[in-house]
């Protein structure tokens, strides 16, 4: 098996989520660069892109919740629905294996199964994102202190 490097790098670096209904593509490299001719850009906008992403990934990260629940229902309500359709007799030789089988195909429970494994990719990738979002933080204090540094000692004649 071969990998598709570029299509791995590609995927890794795109994000797609939905907020309030609208897809919102991010590009996770120009999030998380910084572009050091415009650096007051950067100092002031990223407050503000810190606190959306954050936002954004506490979003899904509730969905991602609530999907566990909506699962953990589905699967009691198809659960009682299969034990349902056996018959005394049959319930005596009956094993959860058997059950579990049942209701983990059903296409509804299936579906439940998709969008939570779909949320759960997404929340680990706006982990990423945020956690990107604090290393340039901390990179711009750094840019910021030594730009005042430089700055003293241009002012201080040195």
């Amino acid at each position: 098996m071969q990998l598709d490097l570029d299509r791995i790098e590609r995927s890794v670096g795109e994000l797609e989520v939905i907020v309030d209904g609208n897809i919102t593509k991010i590009d996770v490299r120009t999030v998380c660069n910084i572009d050091t001719q415009d650096l007051m850009e950067e100092f002031t906008k990223h407050a503000g892109y810190y606190a959306w992403y954050s936002t954004v990934l506490a979003l899904y990260e509730s969905r991602k919740k609530d999907l566990e629940f909506k699962i953990d229902v589905k699967y009691a309500e198809l659960d009682l629905e299969v034990r349902a359709s056996y018959t005394p007799e049959e319930k005596k030789s009956l094993k959860e294996k058997n059950i579990d089988s049942r209701v983990t195909v059903n296409g509804d429970y299936m579906a439940l199964q998709e969008e939570y494994l779909s949320c759960s990719s997404v929340v680990r990738r706006l982990v990423a994102l945020v956690k990107g979002l604090e290393v340039k933080s901390n990179m711009l204090q750094q840019v910021g202190a030594r730009a005042r540094k430089e700055m003293e000692l241009d002012s201080s004649g040195r």
